[in-house]
């Protein structure tokens, strides 16, 4: 998927030339600093030459959502002092912050594109279409069982486009927003049908409520209260790292705009009190704010001896594995697929006190391991940490960091240096599945052994002993991928 949301802000540069009107000469230009005016057109340069005024509001609610509690400098100062720049850019930025913003800010926008249209200034080509009225279609509610996950989706009509909106909420997190994701020129049924193969074939039963639009605006204005909520209660702004494009909270104020063009439902707001969070608790995305990765001046990264134990194995399975304390959360997965020889078919995740963190390609909402290290999520001894490899048999490994140590001379990380138990067929059906599969493979008499050896590659029993494992045979599995 290649969500507009994931697109990152367009870096284009113009060189204008402004002309002197009347206007220019008022009081109204001396009221924010030039430069504040300057940085406000740099950030939105090329908006008067959009091919889509979604493109020019996107600018716009990125702007505003980066200045939120400077409503009255906005209103009184930034915005007036932008219309008196008889630009192209400045008067399309005018233009779009009155169509995404609300109160004051709108109306000092409105104020100031009257005042450019009264000195004759040319508003950009998609002027008439952004003034066209909206309209919604196919609003749902699609619940993915097992979890608590929730997406509420519909398409949005202006003139002659459609852009489809899907917004992730998480139950236990009183219905707050996860993520927002917006798909211009695409139909719904289309973008549903093509999420929902990959969701039913990784992880969920999918089951789909068709709301009515007051319904779904109940909801979804739900969703981005409840997350406004508790970014304010925990002091953590849960969206501080997102490396996309506009962002989540320019979306979420684009689409409380796109959300006045449906009625108001009669029924009441959901209360913060029926769900299973209090508010002001940390939210279970995110419940601590990350600390901040390490750097040269904090001197060379120790060693973390992580204990990794498969949940549920009977006798226990577990790998004693020593790494770099930097090491990246994605290269930290590769080190365990060869730890417990998992063929990386499946996606995974790295349940944190911080966060969830996965492949930026799955179709889950976590934050991407890419650029996140083992020590910002673990930072101590005895810290724990859940990985979580393929979400249908869902094999769960509790890291725990038993020891952090100095990494010995000519050592090459990360290692193996103990562990217990042969890892699990790739297929066995999770651990009550592989428990139930060594018993079966013990007895040769038992109806379903020809078939579990078939499932799992073996001509014979004896070619599986479920105690077997040699740290040297991972070390020379991770030679290969060091």
């Amino acid at each position: 998927m290649s969500p507009v949301s994931r697109r990152r802000k367009p870096n284009k540069t113009r060189t204008r030339k402004r002309r002197k009107t009347a206007a220019s000469n008022t009081s109204a230009a001396s009221t924010a600093p030039p430069t504040f005016v300057d940085n406000a057109l740099r950030t939105v340069a090329g908006i008067s030459e959009c091919d889509d005024p979604l493109q020019a509001e996107f600018l716009a609610a990125a702007l505003l959502s980066d200045r939120s509690d400077l409503t009255d400098f906005l209103a009184d100062k930034l915005v007036p002092a932008i219309a008196e720049r008889d630009a192209p850019d400045a008067v399309a930025l005018v233009l779009a912050l009155g169509a995404v913003a609300d109160g004051k800010v709108a109306e000092a926008a409105t104020a100031g594109l009257d005042r450019l249209v009264t000195n004759g200034a040319q508003a950009p080509a998609w002027a008439d279409e952004l003034r066209e009225p909206i309209t919604s279609y196919g609003h749902r509610r699609i619940v993915l069982l097992p979890s608590t996950l929730t997406v509420l989706a519909c398409e949005f009509h202006r003139g002659q486009r459609t852009h489809t909106v899907l917004i992730i909420t998480h139950g236990i997190d009183c219905g707050a927003a996860v993520s927002i994701t917006l798909e211009r020129n695409r139909a719904l049924q289309d973008l549903l049908d093509r999420v929902g193969t990959q969701l039913t074939d990784d992880v969920y039963d999918i089951t789909t409520e068709d709301l009515d639009a007051a319904e779904f605006r109940r909801q979804v204005v739900h969703a981005l209260n409840a997350r406004r909520d508790h970014e304010f209660a925990s002091g953590v702004d849960e969206a501080d790292d997102d490396e996309r494009w506009p962002g989540y909270h320019a979306l979420a104020l684009l689409l409380h705009r796109w959300l006045e063009s449906m009625p108001e439902s009669d029924r009441p707001p959901t209360p913060h009190g029926k769900c299973a969070r209090p508010p002001g608790a940390p939210s279970p995305l995110r419940r601590k704010k990350l600390p901040a990765a390490r750097t040269a001046a904090n001197g060379p990264a120790p060693v973390f001896q992580l204990r990794v134990s498969l949940a549920g194995s009977t006798p226990p399975i577990w790998r004693r594995i020593e790494v770099p304390a930097d090491i990246m959360l994605d290269e930290l997965h590769g080190v365990i697929q060869v730890a417990f020889e998992w063929d990386d078919y499946h996606p995974y995740a790295f349940a944190t006190d911080y966060g969830v963190f996965g492949s930026p390609e799955s179709a889950l909402p976590v934050r991407s391991d890419e650029s996140v290290t083992l020590e910002q999520v673990a930072p101590g001894e005895n810290a724990t940490i859940h990985y979580v490899y393929d979400f249908d048999d869902c094999w769960e490994h509790d890291v725990v960091a038993e020891k952090i140590v100095k990494p010995e001379p000519g050592v090459v990380y990360p290692r193996c240096a103990s562990g217990q138990g042969a890892a699990p067929p790739e297929e066995s059906g999770g651990m009550g599945g592989y428990l139930e599969l060594v018993e079966i493979l013990t007895d040769p008499d038992h109806p379903e052994h020809e078939n579990c050896l078939d499932r799992i590659g073996l001509d014979s029993a004896d070619e599986f002993d479920p105690t077997w494992f040699l740290p040297g045979e991972v070390n020379w599995a991770l030679g290969a991928v060091r």
